[in-house]
């Protein structure tokens, strides 16, 4: 898994901008009051600069890995024209074909973007970007719709809940990991961050995010290289624990208005808003058409939308291409590379949000962006040490 020619490159200092900027400007356009203006889209033309600037600087590299997903989206949008030809059915309007482009876009431009600057630098500024964007995303969403909020509420209190929990999650796991060595104030304060941002997480309710923390804690605590998180984290735990036991009001606040949104635990289909719904819908839908789909049909599960909209034939494929990544940092991955443990979290994140939803791990929009950026940085720092390993040691 090599370039075939990897062109001679020099780190830049302030090459690592090229990719910092893009991804600060699209944190900032999922702040609400961005969305509702519709200037979002406007900021996510930031993608644009590191596109410019690497044609300009003729820096763009080849990867044999690029092939796999161009022939998965060459083939969808074939198999899909073909199929709509003759069915009619509405294949083109399915959004995974959309969300496979964005998603391997952003993937190749971090690629080729990493290899003009130091990744570990890159780390850090990224951490303080994540930190600063998801402080600033989070303290907006709080006073867009939490102000006069009740928790107790079975609706809502912010629409795009589930995208932005993601994103909310997806710096706390990055600044976490790639921040550097910082001052006791500084901690302090970062962990007021921390937790006003998981106080955000609790008020919107996204339970699959609020579960990813499952993971995050036991990749912590498996790859046991920061002893001093957790213990912090096995402090905070006891803690919790021992205060929803004594304290029935919350431990009820928790369960029953936080977890379940206010939902009837023993109607599971009420419990899950609706999703069982689509599970006990997809036998028949999917033995209609089970080799070739039947077009876009909507529901909340990735797995199943896949296989409804493109049958087994048209899905397989799809699945291939977003399980490579975790096959990929399994094999080739260091259990105590900060990169690495980043995206085996997000990834196992992602994947285990897409049961509950429609278009993750490659969408909607800018849902899961960061962890495409990060793959292509991954992937240039393994082309980069795989290059220095068989041409550049010394004779």
């Amino acid at each position: 898994m090599h370039n075939t020619i990897l062109q001679d490159y020099t780190v830049n200092s302030k090459a690592k901008n090229w990719l910092i900027i893009p991804i600060s400007c699209t944190l900032l356009s999922q702040i609400p009051q961005i969305l509702e203006s519709g200037f979002s889209s406007v900021l996510q033309l930031a993608w644009i600069i590191p596109v410019l600037l690497l044609i300009h600087k003729r820096c763009f590299q080849y990867n044999e890995v690029f092939l796999f997903p161009i022939r998965v989206f060459i083939f969808l949008t074939l198999y899909s024209l073909l199929l709509y030809s003759i069915t009619g059915g509405n294949y083109l309007d399915s959004p995974h074909l959309k969300n496979l482009v964005k998603s391997f876009f952003v993937f190749i431009i971090a690629y080729n973007c990493s290899f003009l600057f130091n990744i570990r630098d890159f780390q850090e500024t990224l951490a303080k970007v994540c930190m600063i964007g998801a402080v600033v995303l989070s303290a907006t969403v709080f006073l867009n719709s939490f102000i006069t909020y009740d928790l107790t509420s079975r609706v809502y209190a912010y629409e795009e809940k589930n995208s932005v929990s993601q994103i909310i999650f997806s710096c706390i796991v990055i600044s976490l990991f790639f921040s550097g060595k910082r001052h006791v104030i500084q901690k302090i304060i970062g962990v007021g961050f921390y937790g006003f941002m998981v106080v955000v997480l609790l008020l919107l309710k996204s339970r699959a995010t609020l579960l990813a923390f499952i993971i995050l804690i036991a990749v912590i605590f498996y790859q046991r290289s920061k002893p001093d998180l957790r213990k912090a984290i096995s402090v905070l735990l006891l803690g919790i624990f021992v205060t929803l036991l004594i304290n029935n009001q919350l431990l009820d606040l928790l369960v029953n208005s936080i977890l379940l949104a206010g939902r009837d635990a023993n109607d599971l289909n009420d419990a899950s808003s609706g999703r069982l719904n689509f599970i006990l819908a997809f036998p028949q839908l999917f033995s209609e058409a089970p080799f070739f789909g039947n077009g876009y049909i909507f529901s909340e599960s990735f797995p199943l939308s896949v296989l409804l909209d493109y049958g087994t034939f048209g899905a397989f494929p799809v699945f291939i291409l977003v399980l490579w990544p975790l096959v990929f940092i399994l094999k080739n991955g260091n259990r105590y590379d900060p990169l690495d443990i980043v995206i085996v979290i997000l990834l196992l994140s992602y994947l285990f949000n897409s049961i509950f939803e429609e278009q993750a791990p490659i969408g909607p929009g800018s849902k899961n962006f960061l962890l495409w950026a990060l793959l292509g940085v991954k992937l240039s720092f393994y082309q980069k040490s795989w290059f220095f390993l068989n041409y550049l040691q010394p004779i």
